[in-house]
C-alpha cells in the first residue's frame, strides 16, 4: 500500500549523495597541480626537517624583504596555496654571550611572496651575529639581481 512511498523516498536519498560528490569534484584542483603542489610540500617539509634554516627573499605588500628565517613546515590551506610555517629572529643583547638571535616572530609565508632562497646548515640557530650578518648580505646580493 505504502510502496510508492518508500520507492519515492530511497529515490531521494540516492541523489543527494550525487549532488555533494559533483560540488566535491568541481573544488578539486587538477590532477597535475594538486601532485606538483604536494611535491612541493614534501619538498618543504623534508626541508624544515633536515635544514631547517633559509636565507629568503620575499615580499610583503609592496615591500621585499631579505632575512634568515626558520622553517618549521609548510602546509595547503584552503584556497590550495602552499603557505610556509617560519620563524624569523630579533636581536638580542646578552650581557654573558653578547649579539644573539631569539626565534619569536612567527608568520606564515605564502610560496609566491617567496622570491628567492638558499638552504643554510642546521646548526645555525647557534650562529652568532656575524653569521646572521653574512646570510643577509648575500641575500641582498641575490635580491639586486632580480
Amino acid at each position: 500500500m505504502f510502496e510508492w512511498l518508500f520507492d519515492r523516498q530511497t529515490h531521494r536519498d540516492t541523489a543527494v549523495p550525487d549532488l555533494k560528490r559533483e560540488a566535491a569534484e568541481r573544488r578539486r584542483l587538477p590532477a597535475g597541480l594538486s601532485t606538483k603542489l604536494a611535491d612541493q610540500e614534501d619538498k618543504w617539509n623534508a626541508i624544515a626537517d633536515a635544514v631547517g634554516f633559509i636565507v629568503a627573499v620575499y615580499a610583503k605588500g609592496e615591500e621585499t624583504l631579505v632575512d634568515v628565517l626558520r622553517v618549521d613546515g609548510a602546509y595547503l590551506n584552503n584556497r590550495h596555496t602552499l603557505v610556509l610555517q617560519v620563524v624569523a629572529p630579533k636581536a638580542a643583547r646578552d650581557r654573558d654571550v653578547g649579539g644573539r638571535l631569539q626565534w619569536v616572530r612567527n608568520f606564515e609565508l605564502p610560496i609566491e611572496d617567496l622570491r628567492h632562497y638558499e638552504p643554510l646548515h642546521a646548526e645555525f640557530a647557534g650562529s652568532d651575529a656575524e653569521a646572521y650578518r653574512s646570510a643577509v648580505e648575500r641575500g641582498q646580493r641575490a635580491a639586486e639581481k632580480l
